[in-house]
């Protein structure tokens, strides 16, 4: 399927909290020539704005999902299913702070390509996902006793969300999704026990005695899954 994103209405909306209705301000200083007494005097050099834009054209995102799977039945009353699951997402919007300050020597408004205003957030649609995965589950009844089901995921997710390290190269933001688990694994099992009218032990017990003791079960999970993608940011 193809899914498309909306804009929210309060994402426009919310302009009218920016420029030149209101200012947003960031404090420089060093703790001694300004510092929390007087970091808000009226007219204080300075105080740096900041605020949101939001560009005349705004492509809408776009979202792209499919699979392609298989099921099987085996002997011994095994059902197998195998699934390819994709996923791309395409011109997703975010908040991209293109008065980022360039790593370097020299103070941080020195450094940002507007020395004249601290962060400047555009509201665009600049980010990009993708997932593929395998996805394995064998089930067997066992007959009057239960149901014991495996399942295994094998995929990756790759993304360039989150906080963004260069504005001018969304390429080098290209990594493993905060959310990406390669491996998952997960067993388990509804168990009946053989206990009262009808079954193994205790066939022959009174109405009370079978009400308190048959019909229990045992279920049971088993998960494994290997380690989360780690993805390191820095700051300037």
């Amino acid at each position: 399927g193809i899914f498309y994103q909306l804009i929210l209405e309060g994402t426009p909306q919310g302009l009218h909290y920016t420029v030149p209705f209101q200012y947003g301000y960031t404090i420089v200083g060093n703790g001694t020539t300004i510092n929390i007494n007087d970091a808000l005097v009226t007219g204080l050099t300075a105080n740096v704005p900041s605020f949101t834009a939001f560009p005349k054209t705004l492509k809408a995102g776009m979202i792209q999902q499919f699979s392609l799977g298989f099921q099987h039945q085996l002997p011994w009353q095994v059902l197998i299913d195998a699934s390819y699951v994709g996923n791309r997402g395409r011109d997703i919007d975010a908040s991209e702070p293109v008065n980022t300050p360039a790593p370097g020597p020299g103070t941080v408004q020195s450094r940002r390509l507007n020395p004249n205003f601290a962060s400047i957030n555009l509201y665009c649609p600049c980010t990009t996902s993708q997932y593929d995965g395998l996805e394995v589950s064998a089930r067997k009844n066992l007959a009057q006793a239960g149901q014991i089901r495996t399942s295994f995921t094998w995929s990756r997710s790759f993304d360039n969300a989150g906080t963004v390290q260069d504005p001018n190269s969304y390429a080098g933001q290209w990594g493993p999704s905060s959310y990406d688990i390669p491996i998952h694994l997960s067993i388990a099992y509804v168990y009946h026990l053989p206990v009262g009218s009808g079954q193994k032990f205790l066939s022959h017990m009174n109405g009370f005695g079978n009400a308190v003791l048959g019909g229990w079960q045992a279920n049971g999970i088993y998960q494994y899954q290997d380690r989360k993608s780690t993805r390191l940011n820095s700051s300037h």
